[in-house]
């Protein structure tokens, strides 16, 4: 599996100053007919037990591309649950990468918090920071964002495709009131989903309308308009 692994990037937008300000790196699977999504990649490495193997090789391949991004942009990359279950800590990440440009992103789906949290900790001294992924799906989730206190929250893209503008708002002002965090609304597939969302107060945004996931090359080339 992992000789057919890529990693595609797309870009997180600060909407207010019309910039990038980071690159989620998103894993994808190479075939001679056809690139296959994320959840394909896990479903049929986890079907062969290797689903944290392909975590960890997603993360390396990504890390490796950290240089050609822009230096004012952060790699956004993904820690499956089943990772922090399952692998120490000072395995999360190959050594010598550069944490102050990294935001590891976790699963609202995590269920070991405070194991998380300890790990995490050594890390963040070195500049690493903290996304709080898929928010608003799980009911249990407001433990997790206490233990963890991430940088940033990526809400759900469901909010988005639901319409529940309001809720948005809400959430919004809720994350607002966390000293340092910040609010990335993802599944922003229209100029009408980019409005609302600049109408709830909404700064930081993701989504096919701002980019879609692209190889590294293409990602940095592409000239996306966000009004």
């Amino acid at each position: 599996m992992s000789s057919l692994l890529t990693v595609y990037f797309q870009p997180i937008w600060d909407l207010w100053t019309r910039t990038v300000v980071g690159y989620e790196a998103l894993v994808r699977g190479q075939r001679a007919d056809r690139v296959i999504s994320a959840h394909e990649v896990f479903r049929e490495a986890g079907e062969h037990g290797g689903a944290v193997a392909v975590d960890a090789e997603a993360r390396r391949m990504a890390l490796e591309r950290l240089s050609y991004l822009p230096q004012e942009t952060r790699l956004f990359v993904n820690l499956l649950p089943k990772t922090v279950e399952t692998i120490a800590p000072h395995l999360w990440f190959p050594r010598g990468a550069r944490l102050e440009r990294i935001v590891v992103e976790v699963s609202e789906r995590t269920k070991r918090a405070e194991r998380l949290q300890q790990g995490l900790t050594p890390l963040r001294l070195h500049g690493l920071q903290v996304a709080l992924d898929d928010y608003g799906v799980e009911r249990t989730n407001l433990h997790l964002l206490e233990v963890l206190q991430p940088e940033w929250i990526k809400l759900d893209l469901s909010f988005v495709r639901e319409g529940r503008w309001e809720l948005i708002r809400s959430l919004r002002r809720f994350v607002e009131d966390w000293p340092g965090m910040h609010l990335i609304v993802e599944g922003v597939e229209s100029k009408v989903d980019i409005e609302r969302c600049l109408d709830a107060g909404v700064r930081y945004m993701q989504g096919f309308a701002l980019g879609i996931p692209l190889p590294l090359t293409d990602a940095l080339r592409v000239e996306v308009d966000p009004r």
